[in-house]
């Protein structure tokens, strides 16, 4: 098979047929296209229908395009993906983490403050604001069963989110400097500089460990293409002109150098920040 231009070539003395675990192969330097691509139509139609629920919420094709936005697109993947995540759920069993229970009890909490709330009929009208969610979570955590799938998922995050930060980037080069008001982002959730500056540090420590990941499994052109992962999220952030984006940026960044052990590194981050934050 023929390799992306980006992608290095994988050491010939790779690990054994056998050996590693069952998400090795993603990450033995088989990052080709067409290698994720086939991985990904191998697996359950659950968990294609949990990454394409990630795609209408980020990046929101219904509201770009009003010509498709003629059905509830992002609920219709939810439920049609509970369906067909159930049989293979019925064999195995539902996923448990301590998390289940805590998000249940606060799920509860909030219908029953909805119910006996000054306006209720106001709260309860409000319900796919609430229930969705709790829906979503149940489909995550039941798809995204294998080390394959947890890497394919963060991938679809990761290109989904790329597209926010890529906007506050293309917004900078194109007009030469940040509004007065900051960065806003694409018709959607993240429209808002609030929003769009907390998705940015969310975003912000799994760029920097992605680019600590892949780094040995990228030519010199994949590189460079790599490092305008953070580098786009530090702009569209510090863009957004929120002290607590910027701040929230500092600590996540400071904690994934220091988890990947790139101490110096951390250091130069945190005195960057400063000077933005000057």
């Amino acid at each position: 098979m023929k390799r992306a231009p980006w992608v290095r070539q994988p050491d010939r003395a790779g690990p054994a047929a056998g050996q590693g675990d069952a998400g090795s192969t993603l990450l033995d330097g088989s990052l080709h296209p067409k290698v994720l691509w086939q991985r990904f139509r191998s697996q359950h139609l659950g968990f294609q229908l949990a990454c394409l629920y990630i795609v209408f919420e980020y990046v929101r094709p219904q509201s770009r395009f009003p010509a498709v936005d003629f059905l509830p697109w992002t609920m219709l993947v939810i439920l049609v993906g509970i369906v067909a995540m159930l049989p293979e759920t019925a064999r195995r069993g539902w996923t448990r983490t301590p998390v289940n229970g805590v998000l249940i009890a606060y799920f509860i909490v909030a219908i029953v403050s909805l119910v006996f709330a000054e306006f209720p009929v106001y709260g309860l009208g409000k319900w796919d604001s609430l229930v969705p969610w709790l829906v979503i979570y149940l489909l995550l955590t039941n798809t995204v069963t294998t080390r394959d799938r947890f890497i394919l998922l963060l991938f679809v995050y990761v290109l989904c989110n790329l597209r926010l930060s890529q906007f506050g980037l293309r917004t900078l080069v194109l007009t030469g400097g940040v509004p007065g008001f900051g960065f806003r982002g694409p018709v959607g959730w993240f429209q808002n500089q609030g929003e769009l500056g907390m998705q940015m540090a969310v975003l912000a420590p799994l760029a920097v460990l992605l680019v600590v990941g892949l780094w040995d499994k990228f030519g010199r052109l994949g590189k460079a293409l790599l490092i305008l992962v953070p580098f786009s999220v530090v702009v569209t952030g510090v863009g957004t002109n929120s002290r607590g984006t910027i701040l929230a940026m500092a600590v996540s960044i400071s904690w994934a150098s220091l988890a990947a052990g790139l101490r110096v590194r951390n250091l130069i981050g945190l005195g960057q920040f400063r000077c933005f934050g000057d």
